[in-house]
C-alpha cells in the first residue's frame, strides 16, 4: 500500500499489487554491474581481501564528515530505513572475499564441519534473509529493529545497529555473528577477542543480493535454499522487467532523508530499482551512491515522480517552493514502505513491482 497526495491536499491512497503485472513486451535493457563476492569474516590478523591479502586489524578507515555522521544516525532511526548499512561500505570493506564459516568438530579423529546452531544477527536485513533460508529458529538473537518475519520479533534483543550489549549477547552463546560491514567494524575487536565467529555481509545490488543469500546459505548450512532463493529472485526480476514498456522514462526523485536533502545515485540498489523500472532518476548524475542535494536542483529538474522512504509525506507536500513541479501538481507523490526499498532482501523485488506500477500511471 503507499499513500499518494495532490499538491492541492487532497489525500488519497492507491492500493497497488505487487507481482501481478502482466508481461507487455520485451525486458528493459539494463547493464549489469559485475557479480562480486560479497562476504568475508574476521580473522586472527584482520580482514581478508580479494587478493589473499590481510588488512590490519588495527587500520583506520577515513572518518566520516560531521554531515555524514548525521545522516548515519538518521539511517538507523527506527523508522528501519537502514541505508547506512551501505552508506560507508566502501570505506571500510572494498572488495572482500568470501570466505567460508567453518566449525571444526573433532569426532572420530577428524575434524568435520558443522553448521552453526546458534546464530545473532545484526541487522533486519539479514535477519529476514536468516528467515528466508529456513533458519530462524537457530537465530537466538537479534537488534531492535529486527521487525519482519513476524517470529523475528520474539528472539532476544541485543541492542541496536549502534549499541550492542556484549554481556547479553555472550549469555546466548552463539557460534556464528552475521553483520554488516559498516556497522561490524566497530564491534569486530571484541567480538574477535571474545572468539565468536563474525560473518560479515555486503550486498549494494540485486545481483550482489542473490550472491549474498547463496553464500550466506552455505554458511549457515543452508546451501540448497540459497540457490533456490537465488534462482526464484532472477525468475521474478525477468517476469518484471519484461512487463516494462513505456515510449518514454518518467522522471524520479527518490527521497531517502528531507533534512539534510539526501536520495540514492549511481551505485545504489534505489537506483537500481528507478532504471529497472524503466525510470529516469534526476540524481542519475551523482557522484556518490547516497548524495545530498540541493532544492534548487531538484526543482529545475522537475521530477514527475516523488517518491518517499521516511513518512514526511505532508511535509513534502507544503514545501512552497516544490508547488510547481510536475509531481505535485499532478499528485504524483508516493509514501511507500522504506523497509522494501531499503533492505537487501528478495522484499526488494516487491518495491521493484511497486515502482513499475506507479510509474506506469505517468502521461508523458
Amino acid at each position: 500500500m503507499v499513500s499518494a497526495c495532490c499538491a492541492r491536499g487532497r489525500a488519497k491512497n492507491r492500493e497497488v499489487g505487487l507481482g501481478n503485472e502482466k508481461p507487455r513486451g520485451p525486458a528493459t535493457v539494463y547493464k549489469e554491474r559485475p557479480r562480486r563476492s560479497t562476504h568475508c569474516l574476521w580473522g586472527r590478523n584482520g580482514l581478508s581481501d580479494d587478493l589473499g591479502a590481510r588488512r590490519p586489524a588495527n587500520s583506520d578507515a577515513e572518518r566520516p564528515s560531521f554531515a555524514e555522521r548525521r545522516v548515519f544516525r538518521f539511517l538507523f532511526s527506527p523508522s528501519d530505513c537502514v541505508l547506512g548499512y551501505h552508506f560507508f561500505l566502501g570505506e571500510i570493506c572494498g572488495e572482500n572475499a568470501y570466505i567460508p564459516y567453518s566449525n571444526p568438530c573433532v569426532g572420530g579423529g577428524r575434524a568435520a564441519w558443522a553448521a552453526p546452531q546458534r546464530i545473532v544477527s545484526l541487522a533486519p536485513s539479514i535477519t529476514e534473509n536468516l528467515f528466508a533460508l529456513g533458519v530462524g529458529d537457530r537465530v537466538v538473537g537479534v537488534t531492535s529493529w529486527c521487525d519482519y518475519p513476524e517470529e523475528a520479533k520474539g528472539k532476544t534483543v541485543i541492542g541496536d545497529a549502534l549499541s550492542l550489549n556484549l554481556e547479553l549477547l555472550l549469555s546466548l552463546e552463539p557460534d556464528l555473528i552475521v553483520g554488516d560491514a559498516s556497522l561490524v567494524q566497530s564491534h569486530l575487536e571484541s567480538l574477535k577477542g571474545f572468539g565468536i565467529p563474525t560473518y560479515v555481509i555486503a550486498p549494494t545490488s540485486i545481483a550482489e543480493v542473490q550472491t549474498a543469500l547463496v553464500e550466506l546459505g552455505a554458511a549457515v548450512g543452508a546451501a540448497e535454499q540459497g540457490k533456490e532463493l537465488a534462482r526464484a529472485m532472477e525468475e521474478k526480476l525477468t517476469e518484471l522487467t519484461s512487463s516494462v514498456k513505456r515510449s518514454f522514462r518518467p522522471r524520479v526523485w527518490i527521497e531517502v532523508w528531507n533534512d539534510p536533502l539526501m536520495t540514492a545515485g549511481p551505485g545504489s540498489f534505489m537506483h537500481e530499482l528507478i532504471e529497472l523500472a524503466g525510470g529516469e532518476n534526476i540524481a542519475g548524475d551523482a557522484d556518490t551512491a547516497w548524495p545530498m542535494f540541493s532544492e534548487e536542483l531538484v526543482i529545475e529538474r522537475d521530477p514527475q515522480v516523488i517518491i518517499l522512504t521516511s513518512y514526511n509525506l505532508e511535509e513534502v507536500l507544503n514545501r512552497p517552493a516544490w508547488q510547481g513541479t510536475t509531481a505535485l501538481k499532478t499528485g504524483c507523490v508516493y509514501e511507500v514502505n522504506p523497509d522494501l526499498y531499503s533492505r537487501t532482501t528478495p522484499r526488494m523485488l516487491d518495491a521493484l513491482s511497486e515502482l513499475i506500477s506507479l510509474l506506469d500511471g505517468i502521461q508523458p
